[in-house]
């Protein structure tokens, strides 16, 4: 014998079975969304592999990050009157092979880091 509910005329089944598929059907959407979310996550050494490569978009993309990167860094980093993206792009990139140990983690807080020492306040 099933159980169901009446909802405005829509039948609901609400057996222990359904209820079931229904758990497992979250978790595997939740274990996808997971997925995805680490695959479009830009890590370190995926972006040091970006903005070595001499390829004009790759560059371009490259010079986008960093910038948006210093944008986020907000008022912790200070630099000098007259910086470029070029003066951020040497501060970064070349200090990114010396952080191996840190090159699978998130490439925002690894880059802000960089930035901050490179311009310090104060």
């Amino acid at each position: 014998m099933t159980r169901s509910s009446t909802l405005k005329g829509y039948k609901l089944d609400t057996t222990p079975a359904r209820h079931f598929l229904i758990v497992v059907a979250l978790v595997l959407m939740n274990v996808a969304t997971a997925a995805v979310a680490a695959e479009m996550t830009l890590n370190s050494n995926r972006l040091l592999s970006a903005c070595t490569k001499p390829d004009k978009e790759w560059i371009g993309f490259c010079n986008g990050y960093l910038q948006a990167a210093f944008d986020a860094a907000g008022g912790s980093v200070c630099p000098p009157v007259g910086v470029t993206r070029n003066d951020v792009f040497g501060a970064v990139v070349p200090r990114l092979k010396e952080f191996d140990q840190r090159l699978d983690q998130d490439a925002l807080p690894v880059v802000i880091a960089l930035l901050r020492q490179a311009y310090p306040c104060g």
